[in-house]
Parts: structure tokens; sequence; C-alpha cells
């Protein structure tokens, strides 16, 4: 259940399902590709988390995050492209199979809940403040978070990128 909380939240979390069907095919399936999204880190999610583990205080009790870039699913495949060097093709399915494809990884609730905000898309996704939980940093942008997992999309890691 936490797994379809974080990806209905519009976490970048989502490794798995990126990075399974990239990494393999250099394909990405979806409906409503032109959908604005604010994908938000896992790690940023985390530090909120952490933050009000440590200080009930310091968080409010609902925390409504985002990360700090409306993208929609073409350019978040763009972005994956161009960091880890191999091309990303987005095949747009009907909701119907976008929906037996996501039940198979999260729940059917958290599959309509997402597919009722993509389909709902706006030309920007809402950006939301930077919770002060995050304190001197930044959130993390999607470019980085990729970065971050390139090997898992198959591209070259890391330090083989910089070299």
């Amino acid at each position: 259940m936490l797994h379809d909380i974080v990806l209905v939240s519009g976490a970048t979390g989502s490794v798995g399902r990126w990075a399974g069907e990239i990494g393999s095919a250099g394909t990405l399936g979806t409906a409503y590709p032109q959908a604005p999204m604010a994908p938000i880190a896992e790690h940023d999610i985390a530090a909120v988390a952490v933050a009000a583990l440590l200080d009930a205080g310091a968080v409010p009790a609902t925390v409504e995050m985002t990360g700090p870039e409306s993208l929609s699913i073409r350019a978040r495949a763009a972005t994956t492209a161009e960091v880890t060097g191999r091309p990303v093709e987005v095949l747009e399915l009907t909701p119907e199979q976008a929906r037996d494809q996501m039940a198979q990884v999260i729940s059917a609730d958290a599959v309509d809940i997402i597919l009722g905000h993509l389909a709902e898309g706006l030309n920007v996704a809402d950006i939301l403040p930077v919770p002060a939980s995050l304190p001197g940093r930044a959130p993390m942008s999607y470019r980085d978070w990729v970065d971050e997992h390139r090997a898992a999309f198959g591209g070259a890691d890391r330090a083989e990128h910089r070299v």
C-alpha cells in the first residue's frame, strides 16, 4: 500500500516501472503522454518523513508535495533518453490498455487515481512550494533523478558517464 501511495503522489520513485520497460525494450507505453506531472524524487519524500519522525512539530499532519518542475510523460522520456544515451519511444496506449498494464504492479484504486489525474491533464502541473522540512536544499530535478538511477535504465553508470 505504501508503494501505491508514493506512486499516486507523483513520485519518480517508480523506478521499477520506468526502468523495466525502458531498459528492456527502449519503449514506454502510457495513456495521455502529453499530460503534465510534477514528479517527486523518493529522497524528497523520505526527507520529509524523517523530519516528521524526528520532530512531530516540524511537519504538518498533511504535507502536499510535488517535484520542482512540470513535465509531460513525453518530456520525461526525452530527458531519460538524453541522460542515459539510449533512445526511448513513447507508445500511446488507450486508458484501458494502460489500466491493464498498471494493475499488474499497483492496486486498482491507485490506477484509477493516476489515470484520472492524467485524463484531467491541464497544460501545466501545479508546483507546490518546497516543504520547510527540506532545509538547505532544493527538491531533486527529474534530470538529476534519472542520472542517479542511470544503471537501472540500462545506461552507463554515473562514473562511466563522467569519464
